[in-house]
């Protein structure tokens, strides 16, 4: 079944301000949330274990900002791999970052 569904994210402990980067023909998803802090799921045709309504497949936090639940000041951009691509966004700290789809850092 092809069609498009809604699924709730349950006890999750994060809020965001920023949309979330889809990327590998819709299978995986990175987003900047609260606690200056950053999500991945890196998913694949058939994998139902990093689906979007299961826990993250990665999560990295960084230095946070103040007040100490403050999200990233902006939107993750990616670079122009469309199955792997690298995403660069700043924290809640004036911190440039850029890591890949594991949120492995670049730098």
């Amino acid at each position: 079944d092809d069609s498009l569904s809604v699924h709730l994210l349950n006890n999750i402990t994060w809020q965001t301000i920023s949309a979330p980067k889809i990327f590998n023909q819709g299978y995986s998803m990175n987003i900047a949330v609260t606690k200056s802090s950053f999500r991945s799921w890196n998913g694949a045709f058939g994998d139902t274990q990093n689906r979007f309504d299961k826990r993250a497949s990665n999560s990295k936090q960084y230095t946070r900002g103040d007040p100490k639940s403050q999200s990233p000041f902006s939107s993750l951009e990616l670079s122009s791999d469309p199955f792997a691509p690298w995403a660069f966004g700043g924290t809640a700290t004036p911190t440039f970052v850029a890591f890949n789809a594991s949120l492995e850092e670049m730098w």
